[in-house]
């Protein structure tokens, strides 16, 4: 196994539409853990989310988290990021949506996606978890 990888050894892992999870601890000290879509642009995660999601609620109390993107084939590559995540509305977070939700559903689904939520003016947050601690690695030099 290869380990101690940066983002970039792995290749076109973060760009590829598969689920990440995040991991956050609840108010009863318990782990939560979401499959979430997700982006990765300046040396961190972003994840959109409606406001005042479970997400960002416990995220507002305690911002510690992890999030994981894992792949399902060989050679496994996988980044893991621990750190404190931030919850902001920024201006374009309809953009970013459309982005992400684009990469999962295509440009057509993912604008028609995006305008649902711009239409019913669903209120979304951003939340953002950029590395206290990266870990990324793969099974490439394996043998098997």
């Amino acid at each position: 196994m290869r380990r101690n990888l940066s983002p970039d050894d792995l290749g076109d892992l973060l760009d590829l539409p598969i689920l990440a999870i995040i991991a956050i601890r609840s108010l009863k000290d318990e782990i939560l853990m979401s499959p979430v879509w997700h982006e990765w642009s300046d040396e961190g995660f972003s994840v959109i989310t409606w406001a005042r999601d479970i997400k960002s609620r416990q995220l507002s109390k305690n911002a510690s988290s992890s999030i994981v993107v894992a792949e399902q084939v060989r050679p496994y590559r996988s980044i893991e990021v621990r750190g404190m995540a931030t919850i902001s509305q920024p201006n374009n977070s309809y953009e970013i949506l459309r982005r992400i939700a684009s990469r999962y559903l295509g440009d057509a689904n993912g604008d028609t996606y995006t305008k649902d939520y711009e239409d019913n003016n669903v209120e979304i947050e951003l939340i953002r978890i950029k590395p206290g601690t990266l870990r990324a690695w793969d099974f490439s030099d394996d043998g098997f």
